[in-house]
């Protein structure tokens, strides 16, 4: 894993991975709620295993990715993953929703072995990312991981997302 924004670099043997999360994985994950029990599983692994990441956003990386992981793998599938941004990390703009797509995005096409995701699969990856995002706020909107997946414009009402298309100019 390498996340420059966040001085992370760092490696994980697949069998501690596969001992320490994957058998522990609950069999089913809620759709739109966080196992508070896997998600205390998951911190206490990146803090044995990764021990020199203490900062709040180093961890909370982590722990976004490897609870994504655990989601989508049901098994170890060894990888490396960057993710780099260049939109400000902390300044109101969704870097953090940003991160949550582009995870659950890559992890899901990796698992699916779909080049070019359909709108199901943006759907999944929007209530993904929206996991994630619970992980880093506790009551985000769901705002922020609905644009960083389908871009564009969108009306945004009490949970529900609905695209606007563009007006068309009259030439």
């Amino acid at each position: 894993v390498d996340f420059p924004d966040v001085r992370v670099k760092h490696s994980w043997k697949g069998e501690d991975v596969e001992n320490h999360l994957l058998k522990h994985r609950p069999s089913t994950f809620p759709r739109n709620e966080i196992s508070s029990v896997f998600l205390g599983l998951v911190q206490d692994f990146i803090r044995k295993t990764g021990d020199r990441y203490h900062e709040d956003l180093q961890l909370a990386s982590l722990t976004c990715f490897f609870y994504l992981y655990s989601i989508l793998c049901q098994e170890f599938v060894p990888m490396k993953i960057k993710v780099e941004s260049d939109i400000p990390i902390g300044a109101g703009l969704g870097s953090s929703a940003a991160l949550s797509v582009c995870l659950a995005a890559g992890l899901h096409a990796i698992q699916s072995g779909k080049a070019q995701l359909d709108q199901h699969d943006q759907e999944y990856v929007c209530q993904l990312a929206f996991l994630s995002e619970k992980i880093l706020h506790g009551k985000p909107s769901g705002i922020d991981n609905a644009v960083s997946t389908y871009g564009g414009f969108l009306h945004f009402q009490n949970g529900c997302i609905e695209p606007i298309e563009p007006l068309k100019s009259i030439n």
